[in-house]
């Protein structure tokens, strides 16, 4: 659900300019989760995490670290969050 994503899946020329190849893909953390339950893994947690970006400048590292994770307490608003932490254990 993250915007950056959307784009990059969707319009045709974004990948070849940002370096992506074919073979990357984007996840939902409820499919994920509808996944790992299917495959006999338990105590499932996915939960949305990271709002910092490789191209934020050095000097706003810390700031924008510290903006995600505000960010990621805030209900919706967090699931545009780029990456997703999965835990899960084998049944």
């Amino acid at each position: 659900m993250n915007p950056q994503i959307v784009l990059e899946k969707n319009v045709k020329f974004l990948p070849r300019r940002i370096h992506n190849t074919e073979t990357e893909t984007a996840f939902f953390r409820w499919a994920m989760a509808r996944s790992l339950s299917g495959t006999g893994f338990k105590n499932i947690q996915v939960r949305p995490f990271d709002f910092l970006h490789p191209y934020v400048p050095d000097p706003f590292i810390g700031m924008v670290s510290a903006m995600g994770k505000m960010l990621e307490q805030i209900p919706l608003l967090k699931e545009i969050a780029g990456s997703l932490v999965i835990q899960a254990q084998k049944s």
